[in-house]
């Protein structure tokens, strides 16, 4: 297995995604030898909360310190502040995206060994890794929906994330969960002005409300959790998704 080189050679993070338990023993071996492990399995009789945007208030926080920076530094207007942020992220995840580098193996070894250079938790972007999760949950991983997602798409739905995140704060809502952003997608889909971005809105609000309605995806994604642990080894066995 080429597993047990890159966790003991390269100290890289794994992630293994599966059905039928077939790494149930090498994840059993890697724990005894001291790594860090999450393991999950999608259960019907017993299912796992896993909320992709329980730290939403986290990100929302690292916005606003951005925010702060730019007023600070006087770059732009203080209406313009917000949304110049929000945007700094969605280019950097469409970099990504068309970076025709980006999963090359050369590539992948370099962030490999930069991962010794810092933590994973100073470079996160926990704000583009939830709109990475909007992303999936309104393409359905289709690729002709994905190919159809432009960098507009991006900048709406970010914005309106940060908005829904936002109000959900003033109202003391103890966790963000998908109905909360579905919620406020429908909103501002009925007060924006412009006609395509209201019929955009729409359509993913629609979209995503699968996530809130039918139980199989509500038991998991629609509920509170704890945020994911930061992991040398990652297994994850779909079970009845499959």
């Amino acid at each position: 297995t080429v597993v047990l080189p890159l966790l003991a050679i390269k100290n890289a993070r794994v992630f293994i995604i599966e059905a039928g338990g077939s790494f149930d023993l090498l994840t059993q071996y890697i724990r005894s030898h001291g790594k860090k492990i999450t393991q999950m399995t999608f259960d019907r009789k017993n299912p796992i909360a896993i909320n992709p945007f329980s730290e939403s208030y986290e990100a929302l926080e690292k916005i606003l310190e951005e925010e702060a920076f730019l007023l600070q530094q006087r770059e732009v207007g203080a209406e313009e502040a917000l949304i110049k942020v929000i945007h700094r992220h969605t280019e950097k995840i469409q970099e990504i995206l068309d970076s025709p580098v980006a999963n090359t193996p050369e590539n992948n070894e370099n962030n490999i060994n930069g991962a010794t250079q810092k933590s994973a938790e100073e470079n996160r972007d926990i704000l583009s890794e939830m709109v990475m999760a909007l992303r999936n949950m309104i393409t359905g991983g289709m690729p002709q929906e994905e190919a159809r997602f432009t960098l507009a798409d991006f900048n709406l739905i970010s914005e309106t994330l940060v908005e829904a995140i936002k109000e959900c704060k003033e109202n003391n809502v103890p966790q963000v969960l998908i109905q909360h952003i579905v919620e406020y997608f429908e909103k501002k889909s009925k007060t924006i002005n412009k006609e395509y971005l209201a019929r955009r809105l729409d359509e993913m609000a629609r979209t995503m409300k699968s996530f809130t309605t039918m139980p199989t995806k509500s038991r998991f994604f629609n509920r509170p959790s704890e945020a994911l642990m930061d992991s040398d080894y990652m297994h994850i066995n779909l079970g009845f998704l499959q």
